[in-house]
């Protein structure tokens, strides 16, 4: 099996509200900016980007909190959007304010 670990801290610019699948499990959706400052091949740069994210169960749930503006920690992993796109999108496992 190969790795597919993602841990970001990004800023929230987009919430939609929570959201229920057909089989009942809250489905939490979110868009995360983020900019830092990397180093490659010796020479520093801004990495900046946003990224789609998704949350199912608990953490759905727990993210429904969330506004624009706040800053988080995300743990996840990145998966397609659904099976019949190719789109890339996080999938958060944990999250922490920061």
């Amino acid at each position: 099996m190969s790795r597919n670990q993602f841990v970001l801290d990004g800023e929230v610019i987009e919430v939609d509200a929570l959201r229920h699948t057909p089989a009942g499990v809250p489905v939490m959706s979110l868009k995360l900016k983020h900019e830092s400052q990397q180093d490659e091949a010796g020479n520093p740069g801004t990495a900046q980007f946003e990224i789609s994210a998704v949350a199912f169960g608990d953490i759905a749930i727990d993210l429904s909190i969330i506004q624009p503006g706040q800053m988080l920690s995300v743990k996840g992993f990145m998966n397609r959007k659904n099976r019949f796109s190719d789109y890339p999108v996080l999938h958060i496992t944990q999250f922490k304010l920061i």
